[in-house]
């Protein structure tokens, strides 16, 4: 755990596909906690690319009201 008390990182997520039942599932983050636009994804195996990023090397945000593990 992180000197100051736990971290966390909160997003929206959101999910979709086109018209076929073939085409790709897309989708987006938004940052709860950080504002900004979305980021958008053509995959969701680049969404997973960003999201394992994001834990390994990305900045954690300090900590807003009591987030546990659950």
């Amino acid at each position: 755990m992180a000197e100051g008390g736990p971290t966390y990182k909160s997003y929206l997520l959101r999910l979709w596909r086109g018209d076929s039942a073939s085409a790709p599932w897309r989708a987006s983050l938004k940052s709860v906690t950080g504002g900004g636009a979305p980021r958008n994804f053509p995959d969701l195996e680049s969404l997973v690319a960003f999201l394992l990023e994001e834990l390994e090397n990305g900045p954690a945000p300090s900590a807003v009201g009591n987030a546990r593990d659950e």
